[in-house]
């Protein structure tokens, strides 16, 4: 095992509160007829199907995303993993490795940090939700201008499209629960309201 495989092995990341460069409040609930119109697009930017496949087959796991690292320091590594799933977790890891190319090599980490904190997609006008998945991972528009970018620690988006929030489960990528408002209230069970009561 070579430092940089070490560096990402095993100490096994307990379940942190999620953050990000943007706010969370846009993330919000989507109507249910464009809810279910949605694709989740998780294609992998390094690895071909039939490579995919291969390595499915041979690990008895299941494809699920491209994502970024946690390196050992906090920090998202700044190149991208192939994340699978196995039912069975690994005795040094998870039930997660990641596949990462060094060099001319192909390397395999534990890779629970990519599953166990959510992240943020956006809706293209088609349905599709798309992510970014390493900083350099940049999406255009057709017009050529700025759709979303910048990996898990400095995503960065339009304005014009909806944001939706990501989590992993087990052997896929799926819309985040919806969550409360957080208020300063110290009244417990408090939420704000979303729709708009002036305008009744």
């Amino acid at each position: 095992m070579t430092p940089e495989s070490e560096a990402l092995f095993p100490k096994r990341l307990s379940q942190r509160e999620f953050s990000c460069g943007f706010s969370a409040q846009r993330a919000r609930a989507l109507p249910a007829q464009q809810e279910g119109k949605m694709r989740i697009l998780t294609d992998c930017s390094f690895l071909s199907e039939k490579q995919i496949k291969k390595i499915e087959e041979y690990y008895n796991a299941k494809y699920v995303f491209e994502s970024q690292l946690k390196l050992r320091d906090g920090n998202w590594s700044d190149f991208s993993a192939a994340v699978f799933y196995n039912e069975i977790p690994h005795l040094k890891g998870s039930n997660w490795f990641g596949i990462w190319r060094n060099g001319g090599n192909y390397m395999i980490s534990d890779a629970i940090s990519a599953a166990e904190e959510p992240f943020f997609g956006l809706l293209a006008d088609d349905g599709d939700v798309v992510y970014s998945r390493h900083p350099q991972d940049d999406h255009m528009r057709d017009n050529g201008e700025f759709f979303i970018g910048g990996g898990r620690s400095k995503t960065a988006y339009d304005l014009t499209h909806h944001v939706v929030k990501l989590m992993v489960y087990k052997d896929q990528v799926v819309l985040a629960p919806k969550e409360g408002k957080k208020t300063w209230c110290d009244v417990p069970f408090t939420e704000e309201i979303e729709w708009d009561i002036a305008q009744i």
